[in-house]
């Protein structure tokens, strides 16, 4: 059970336990050096911005809004008002690296691995983990069963279906109802 005060104690080092959980935090490559960007910052008591998380990150503000909010979607991230200024507060990288936990990453990189027939190298399983951190860990392996049964088990050709389903705005419970009406 994870204590939230561990988080907020003088003797965390955010930035160390992020990159020593990073497997389990499913999260996007930009996602990540956001949050310890954002961790660095803080420390070096530096208020945090999107125009100095675009200088720092070289990236766009479109980039850097899309992304403290899918951060904040997944409950990572955090903004709070505090002497007049935005804090960035990320609590909640801690609460869900210390609940999800790592077997659920493995089953689906085994879940890959076993419909390869191979063992996936660790850009395949990157690209996995990115994938289930975009559209979720169901939908993904929905995917993976429909590529399966067209005989084209290939994260490109799987990640084409997942933005196929998402520009049709196809929901997990459509496809499961799908699957199920095909297969009768």
């Amino acid at each position: 059970m994870n204590d939230r005060n561990d988080w907020n104690s003088p003797w965390m080092d955010h930035a160390t336990w992020i990159l020593g959980h990073l497997e389990t935090l499913h999260l996007t490559h930009l996602e990540a050096l956001t949050l310890l960007m954002i961790e660095y910052l803080n420390k070096a008591q530096i208020p945090v911005s999107h125009d100095i998380l675009c200088e720092k990150l070289s990236i766009t503000a479109a980039q850097a809004e899309k992304t403290l909010g899918d951060l904040s979607d997944k409950g990572m991230l955090d903004f709070t008002m505090e002497g007049g200024r935005v804090r960035f507060q990320t609590q909640g990288v801690y609460d869900r690296g210390t609940s999800v936990g790592e077997p659920l990453a493995r089953s689906l990189i085994q879940e890959f691995e076993d419909a390869f027939a191979r063992t996936l190298s660790s850009q395949e399983m990157q690209r996995i983990l990115d994938m289930s951190a975009a559209y979720g860990e169901d939908r993904v392996l929905l995917a993976l069963d429909e590529a399966i049964a067209y005989d084209h088990p290939d994260t490109n050709y799987i990640e084409r279906i997942l933005m196929s389903w998402k520009q049709k705005n196809l929901s997990t419970e459509d496809l499961r109802k799908g699957y199920r009406n095909e297969r009768r």
